[in-house]
């Protein structure tokens, strides 16, 4: 195995690291730079909302925004702007190899996320929420892109990010990072090693993800039996109870309905004291609700427009950018609050709160479809019609019957897929532990007996 350590100063002094600032040992053929040195930063397109058009028209272009960039992937179809290509800076318009970041959201899981761009595009720009990283010529540009997706990289930025309501990222929290940089031969080689290893694991991703796919399938199919009487048709003939037995009800009939609020944040006694559920859209990750991230006081509650609900519930997430792919839904049976992006559904003791649930899941696209209007800022569901739409209720033994079904066989599918989702986290963690290795050149690919970096390429100026 090759020498380890700091890396020398016998290269250009005015785009080396000093030894103090280097933050771990590399080969002895490798430099640390920063990373200004080896691309070219441009900020995005900006423009006004009155600007922008949701649908493609003469001589627009597309602008990418946040929600087009996934770990290494441009969502060209995610929710797409255009603006009229006068708005654009011939620069602005994306290159093959170019590297797409993230450097204003509200998100801290978001900023600094990238995406490398494929091919060469004439009518494809991006927002002045995002930043375009160009790579210089005389490197490898995907060498330099695995790097913006290594934990190293994305923990720096995350560090430097600030604001109060939404993280922000300057430009020198890029261009001064630190940056290892092997010869040219050995970039070249670390991205081949790269390639190879990633391969095979997103084949292992692919079967993971089928798992996944056939564990959706049939929680779909489930649903759908049990809210279409399939699930339950013997239990029925049993009682010689027939599929008539089901009532149709609108949802505002299902129970008292109620909306939430905000205590204020700047009085103390409000939430350290606080022992109440504060439900928002943030908690919405469990079919039943135990915690939550904020807890309020009943002296909060009662200066507010929050409401304490203390009995069992049903809640529908109103205003969030997420209802463009799912509604989040879930039950709570414990005393709360909710704040004013919430409703919430006090069901009637005749209604088996699980059977509700589980019926409002299995029409969750419907509602999507029916009920969700596309706000400029952020999506919202229209509130009388979430009121208005139907579903189906047999007797309350029937329903208790069908939520017994529908419980255990559930649960089988929620092991298969919580099983299916250890070995994708696996895999991503797998992944992130090679580009580790690679930016510590520990792939067992560099060769030292080649030029060190920088000295083979002659001088550097700063970009």
């Amino acid at each position: 195995m090759a020498r380890i350590r700091r890396a020398a100063q016998s290269a250009p002094q005015e785009v080396l690291v000093p030894e103090a600032e280097q933050p771990y040992a590399v080969p002895e053929n490798w430099r640390w730079v920063r990373l200004g040195s080896t691309i070219t930063l441009y900020r995005g397109v900006t423009y006004k909302k009155s600007d922008a058009h949701t649908s493609k028209q003469p001589n627009d272009c597309l602008i990418l925004r946040g929600g087009n960039i996934q770990d290494g992937i441009i969502n060209f179809f995610n929710d797409n702007i255009y603006v009229d290509m006068s708005f654009v800076k011939p620069e602005q318009l994306l290159q093959k190899n170019d590297i797409v970041i993230v450097t204003s959201t509200g998100s801290y899981k978001v900023i600094g996320k990238s995406a490398a761009v494929q091919e060469d595009f004439r009518d494809v720009a991006f927002g002045a929420f995002l930043t375009l990283a160009r790579p210089l010529h005389i490197y490898n540009k995907v060498y330099i892109y695995y790097f913006f997706q290594s934990v190293f990289f994305r923990e720096h930025l995350r560090r430097l990010a600030s604001g109060t309501s939404i993280n922000n990222l300057k430009t020198a929290h890029i261009t001064e990072c630190v940056f290892p940089l092997p010869p040219r031969a050995e970039q070249e080689r670390i991205v081949a090693r790269i390639e190879s290893l990633f391969a095979r694991l997103d084949k292992a991703r692919g079967k993971v993800d089928a798992v996944l796919g056939r564990c959706a399938a049939r929680k779909a199919a489930l649903l759908h039996k049990a809210f279409s009487g399939e699930l339950t048709a013997a239990w029925r003939n049993a009682r010689g109870i027939g599929l008539e037995s089901w009532e149709e009800k609108a949802l505002k009939d299902c129970g008292q309905w109620c909306g939430g609020g905000t205590p204020s944040m700047m009085q103390s006694s409000y939430w350290n004291d606080g022992d109440i559920l504060w439900i928002t859209p943030k908690d919405m990750k469990a079919d039943c609700i135990e915690d939550t991230m904020l807890k309020v006081s009943m002296e909060g509650i009662n200066n507010s427009a929050a409401v304490l609900v203390e009995r069992p519930s049903l809640l529908f997430v109103m205003r969030s950018g997420i209802l463009k792919r799912i509604l989040p839904i879930a039950m709570v049976d414990k005393p709360f609050c909710v704040n004013q992006d919430l409703k919430v559904l006090q069901i009637n003791r005749c209604i088996n709160l699980r059977f509700l649930f589980y019926q409002c899941v299995c029409y969750e696209r419907e509602i999507l479809k029916q009920c969700v209007k596309s706000g400029t800022t952020v999506e919202s569901v229209v509130y009388n019609k979430l009121l208005a739409f139907k579903i189906r209720l047999p007797k309350p033994e029937e329903q208790a019957e069908i939520v017994r079904i529908l419980d255990e066989l559930l649960a089988r599918e929620r092991r298969a897929q919580e099983a299916a989702e250890r070995v994708a986290a696996r895999i991503e963690q797998i992944k992130r532990a090679v580009l580790t290795k690679a930016f510590r050149g520990e792939l067992g690919t560099n060769d030292p007996a080649e030029p060190a970096a920088l000295t083979e390429q002659g001088s550097l100026s700063l970009a």
